[in-house]
């Protein structure tokens, strides 16, 4: 995707609409609570006992805005719940407003940077024209110019499809290793590639060796983290870029990528077949164990379990392999955009002209 300039220039269009129009939807809720707080400023006197919690909420409300307020309107009741509502409803809508405008205002940028990046391409004069950057004036503008048009133009797009092929073939490596890394007992042949990788370079320099081994494990924690980073429940939890998060969503996000780590760890050593280790001595076997008082019922339960469990995980591989969540809301009408040749949306067409 990243390799597709034209592509991406088209979801730069998408989203300066999408964000465009998010924009004025939430200036408008934030007028109508900034004409609240203005109308309960006007109907609560000096000597009245609510007046710092007004004061309160004056302060947080942007000044501009407010102050373009001329006379307050709405129903409001001056009561310490009540406030308390506005005040909370006041402090969402000014973060909204705020976060919708950096990502516009990114995404302008972004959909301009491309535009030059393309239009600037076989232009002989080995330079970019940059429309918002200024042009380079030192003794090596040229030489530098020069540098960047070749890497933007024409040896970017090679090193991300160098890439995809790398993180496909890893991709693929997990994937088999995940689904059979416990199946390996019943078969009696070690059928995962970490395993044979790991012992085929045991003989190393344990420095070599440590490089090798970190170098899948930090692929997986990149694909796990950067799918939690791109995750939304609702308005409830999403890390949003440009330090536009709100602190619930940190929070949440900080909660599970410390309950995410061990069990990383501890799944990549199962991979590996490797489970007597220091990480093993400090932090416990993490395998889920059904007690049961007959016998070895227990026992063999867990056993199938740990050994047919990781198959599950194959329907949402292969989901997200053909893209099925993107149909699934695209026949739901949930604004979205498609990485395919084919999509056209009117908000693409929107976007270049804003």
């Amino acid at each position: 995707r990243r390799s597709r300039r034209e592509l991406n220039l088209k979801r730069y269009y998408f989203d300066v609409a999408r964000f465009d129009a998010k924009v004025f939807e939430t200036e408008q809720s934030l007028n109508k609570t900034l004409k609240k707080v203005r109308k309960a400023s006007e109907i609560t006197t000096e000597n009245d006992s609510y007046r710092k919690y007004i004061d309160i909420l004056i302060s947080k409300c942007p000044v501009e805005e407010y102050n373009a307020i001329p006379y307050g309107d709405g129903n409001i009741e001056i009561e310490y719940n009540k406030l308390a509502l506005l005040h909370e409803k006041l402090m969402r809508e000014d973060h909204y407003v705020k976060m919708y405008r950096s990502l516009f205002k990114h995404s302008v940028h972004q959909a301009i940077r491309c535009e030059d990046i393309l239009n600037s391409k076989g232009n002989g004069e080995w330079e970019i024209k940059w429309t918002l950057k200024e042009a380079r004036t030192n003794a090596l503008a040229k030489f530098l110019n020069a540098i960047e048009y070749i890497w933007l133009c024409y040896v970017e797009a090679r090193v991300y499809q160098l890439l995809c092929v790398v993180m496909a073939a890893l991709s693929i490596i997990i994937v088999w290793s995940e689904l059979l890394f416990s199946a390996c007992t019943l078969v009696g042949i070690d059928l995962s590639i970490f395993s044979r990788f790991i012992r085929a370079i045991s003989q190393a320099p344990p420095f070599i060796l440590q490089i090798l081994i970190f170098l899948p494990v930090i692929y997986i924690a990149w694909c796990a983290y950067s799918s939690l980073f791109q995750l939304r429940l609702f308005n409830y939890y999403h890390i949003v870029p440009h330090h536009m998060s709100d602190s619930n969503s940190l929070l949440f996000s900080a909660a599970y990528l410390c309950r995410l780590t061990a069990p990383m760890a501890y799944n990549f050593m199962q991979m590996s077949h490797y489970t007597n280790t220091a990480f093993v001595v400090v932090m416990g076997n993490l395998d889920i164990d059904f007690e049961s008082s007959a016998d070895d019922s227990g026992s063999s339960v867990s056993s199938l379990f740990q050994t047919f469990f990781p198959v599950l995980l194959l329907p949402f591989i292969l989901m997200t392999l053909f893209d099925v969540y993107s149909k699934i809301l695209g026949l739901l009408r949930i604004k979205r955009f498609q990485f395919t040749d084919d999509f056209n949306h009117s908000l693409i067409e929107d976007g270049q002209e804003i």
